[in-house]
């Protein structure tokens, strides 16, 4: 690979919608100012008809650029994400989930920012939340210096994850997502990176479009704020938080079971005081 290759990782379902998936391919190849040099599709289980032919329309296009790998049977996010990262042979890794969008400006953007601030590992952006139909509903504001980040960690997820591009050299360290929990990888693998000293940041500008209602409407919110839970506990005796913040967990947990409209209001309220 060159110098400065990146790569997409991403996992599709058979219960994704199929517009959304060919949007999420064509913001990530037809529509950007800089084009990956492999977009790796991991298939978490067989997909419908309509995603697969939506699948070989690109491998057509795109050849060996689109990996495309095929679990047999469902195993979840965490481990999708793992089998995928074994064919990431690139500097730098992109992440994005398969009913997102990619601003044009993305890649382009944060290969340079990682290239002019070698000292940053994992760069994300802010985000734009959008709905069943792509109408922008709202702006997803992110800390953006490490030390921000650092301090959010404990009680907020303080990147989005498919908005994020890592260097390679953080999973030639730790290997894979931490497999925690069921869901709430990205916010596990932050604790560890953080714990190993890698830095962060996030660019103040939107670089995705982040489709909130139908994520919303495929989360189990039990499932989810159970897995923030767990993570948590791992997170706060990996990165050594002091004991008195022990205390927050239980109540994280009864906000974490609060409806997204409601929980994103507590978050921004949080964000101002910080």
């Amino acid at each position: 690979m060159g110098l400065h290759s990146f790569c997409v990782l991403m996992s599709v379902h058979k219960e994704e919608i199929g517009l959304y998936f060919e949007n999420a391919l064509k913001s990530i190849w037809d529509e950007q100012t800089l084009k990956p040099n492999k977009i790796i599709v991991v298939e978490d289980g067989s997909l419908n008809k309509e995603l697969s032919v939506i699948l070989m329309k690109y491998k057509k296009l795109l050849g060996k650029k689109l990996v495309r790998i095929k679990n047999k049977n469902s195993v979840g996010l965490t481990k999708c994400l793992n089998i995928g990262l074994k064919h990431c042979d690139t500097d730098y890794i992109a992440r994005m989930d398969s009913d997102d969008i990619s601003l044009v400006n993305r890649f382009e953007t944060q290969v340079a920012f990682l290239t002019n601030n070698p000292d940053i590992a994992i760069v994300g952006s802010n985000a734009q939340n959008i709905d069943e139909n792509g109408f922008i509903v709202s702006q997803r504001k992110m800390p953006t210096t490490h030390k921000k980040i650092l301090k959010i960690l404990p009680v907020f997820n303080p990147l989005v994850h498919p908005s994020v591009m890592i260097n390679k050299r953080v999973f030639n360290s730790i290997q894979e997502y931490p497999s925690i929990a069921a869901t709430s990888q990205d916010y596990a693998l932050w604790f560890l990176l953080a714990s190993k000293g890698f830095k962060f940041e996030n660019i103040e500008e939107s670089l995705i479009n982040y489709r909130v209602i139908h994520k919303t409407k495929k989360r189990n919110i039990y499932m989810y704020a159970w897995s923030e839970l767990k993570v948590r506990v791992y997170g706060y005796k990996i990165t050594k938080q002091p004991a008195h913040k022990y205390a927050l967990i239980p109540f994280l947990y009864i906000i974490s079971l609060i409806p997204y409209p409601f929980l994103k209001k507590i978050k921004n309220t949080f964000l101002k005081f910080k």
